[in-house]
C-alpha cells in the first residue's frame, strides 16, 4: 500500500520506465547493523527490478524529512546489505519527480490502457523505418484518423520503439526518431 504522494509519483515514474520489469511494494525487510552497534530491520518502499535482472532497493521519503542521521542509515544499509538482495539502495523524494516527468508518466499509463491496437500496430512499422526525427503530429498525422494518432505514438514512446530527441514534454510537437531494433523493449501490445 502506498503511504504517500510522493511514494505514489515515484511508483508511476518507476512504472513509466522500460527498463523496469517489476516494482516490489514493502519487501522483505532488510536486516543491519546501525552506526551504534545495534542490530535494526528496514522496509524500504519499492524492489525495482530491470530488465538486466539487476535490483535496487528503493526508500521514499518527503524532503522535509530527510536528515543526516537518515542518509547515513540508508548508507549503512546499503553497505551491508546482501549483494542477492539488491545492487543498492537510493533514496527520493518528491524533488526527485519534477511535474513534467510525473504527467509524461501519467499519460504512459493512460495510453498503455488503450484498446486501439490497429493504431498502434498501424504505426509501429512506420516508426520502425523512420530514418529521421519526425513530430508527434506528423507521426500521428499518418494514421489519417482524427483521434487515435497522438496516444498511438505515445504509446511506442512508452513501449520503447520510439524515443524523444530531446528531454521535453510530450506535445504534439515534440519530435521522436526510432529506437534502434536491438534497444527497443516494445512491438506488441
Amino acid at each position: 500500500m502506498l503511504e504517500s504522494a510522493a511514494e505514489h509519483r515515484i511508483r508511476l515514474v518507476l512504472k513509466a520506465r522500460p527498463d523496469v520489469a517489476k516494482i516490489q511494494e514493502q519487501p522483505t525487510p532488510i536486516t543491519y547493523v546501525d552506526s551504534e552497534g545495534k542490530p535494526r530491520q528496514r522496509t524500504v518502499d519499492f524492489l525495482v527490478t530491470l530488465t538486466s535482472g539487476e535490483q535496487i532497493a528503493v526508500e521514499v521519503k518527503a524532503s522535509v524529512r530527510v536528515t543526516e542521521k537518515l542518509r547515513n542509515e540508508i548508507a549503512c544499509i546499503a553497505d551491508q546489505m546482501s549483494p542477492s538482495y539488491a545492487s543498492g539502495v537510493i533514496l527520493l523524494t518528491e524533488t526527485s519527480t519534477p511535474r513534467a516527468i510525473v504527467t509524461d508518466a501519467l499519460l504512459f499509463a493512460s495510453v498503455k490502457r488503450d484498446a486501439d491496437y490497429d493504431a498502434y500496430r498501424a504505426l509501429t512499422d512506420v516508426a520502425r523505418g523512420l530514418a529521421s526525427p519526425i513530430s508527434i503530429r506528423d507521426l500521428g498525422a499518418r494514421l489519417k484518423r482524427p483521434t487515435s494518432g497522438f496516444r498511438a505514438v505515445v504509446r511506442l514512446i512508452a513501449e520503447g520503439v520510439l524515443e524523444r530527441v530531446e528531454s521535453v514534454p510530450l506535445s504534439l510537437d515534440t519530435l521522436v526518431r526510432a529506437m534502434p531494433i536491438d534497444d527497443a523493449t516494445g512491438g506488441t501490445p
